[in-house]
């Protein structure tokens, strides 16, 4: 993984689909403040993150990246275990070498969110709208 590798979630609760950009940091990928929540399609959702956490990571210091606010409270949610009890997430790794999906399920105690099987690996550069299809057939399969 390069120095400029990105991470998308796409998180779904219910109907509802949002895009969190993060950016890699010196403990791994911290996500920014801004939430895109998917309202014309996923893959212009995905670009548009792209977008935002392309431009913080060209302006990256040497301090992290703080969520002033919490991503539960921007979910509309009362609690992180409110939140993360109904949410599925598709975690986008993307950098010049690689794109990478991952599922993950709330874990076991609400304080997050668990892998469970192998990420599914895509060529780098994979155009987002490949990439939404994939995220898309994801959750559909986790939906059986």
């Amino acid at each position: 993984m390069t120095t400029d590798a990105i991470q998308l979630e796409v998180l779904r609760r219910g109907e509802q689909l949002l895009v969190v950009p993060g950016v890699l940091c010196e403990v791994g990928f911290q996500s920014l403040d801004e939430v895109v929540v998917v309202d014309d399609g996923l893959a212009r959702a995905l670009e548009r993150g792209e977008r935002i956490a392309r431009a913080a990571t060209a302006l990256r210091t040497d301090k992290d990246f703080a969520t002033r606010t919490p991503l539960w409270k921007q979910a509309g949610c009362e609690s992180n275990e409110q939140f993360v009890k109904g949410t599925t997430v598709v975690s986008i790794v993307r950098d010049d070498e690689l794109t990478e999906l991952f599922f993950m399920e709330a874990s076991p105690d609400l304080s997050g969110f668990d892998g469970h099987e192998d990420p599914e690996a895509l060529g780098p550069g994979t155009p987002l709208g490949v990439v939404a299809e994939h995220v898309l057939a994801m959750f559909a399969k986790h939906d059986r």
